[in-house]
């Protein structure tokens, strides 16, 4: 008796702990806006033109945005910077609609604006990561997580710099 009682308390015991230690490395593995990261490698990456929904002329992105989210934020100006919008593209993610606005300077350098609605997600907050040649800045606002995804190299410090200090919302 005093055998099996051991046993079913080590069971408990083992099977309680593991269902914690799971739950914490899953936790961890959550990396925020990681679908923004893999937006930019599939499109911004890309040679030559990137498949786009709708192209960047007389405001037609924003009021496509406008068509695609309710209370739709309005796209960030990044002509200081060199960029400008120049297509966008509607895409499906695990909880619902997100959208990549692809921007790119007279040097072909290309980055991402990418918005979702973080529905059954939480907020992701503020902060920026990198993930080999990629750094996406993201942020939480107006009931949308957005991100800006650029290259890693140093000519886009000064935009991470900024979004840092002040999303472009």
């Amino acid at each position: 008796m005093t055998y099996l009682a051991s046993l079913v308390l080590t069971l408990g015991l083992g099977s309680g702990l593991g269902w914690q230690a799971r739950e914490s490395m899953l936790r961890r593995a959550h990396v925020p806006m990681a679908d923004a990261v893999e937006a930019y490698r599939l499109f911004a990456s890309a040679e030559g033109r990137p498949p786009v929904d709708v192209t960047g002329q007389d405001g037609a992105i924003q009021h496509w945005l406008e068509r695609t989210f309710v209370q739709a934020p309005a796209l960030p100006n990044l002509e200081r910077f060199g960029l400008i919008p120049v297509g966008g593209r509607l895409m499906a993610t695990d909880t619902g609609a997100a959208a990549m606005v692809l921007y790119r300077d007279t040097k072909g350098r290309q980055v991402i604006f990418y918005v979702r609605h973080p529905n059954s997600q939480r907020d992701v907050g503020h902060g920026s990561r990198r993930e080999s040649d990629v750094t996406a800045d993201y942020w939480s606002g107006q009931g949308y997580n957005f991100a800006l995804v650029s290259p890693s190299e140093a000519s886009f410090d000064t935009l991470r710099e900024a979004i840092s200090q002040r999303p472009p919302l």
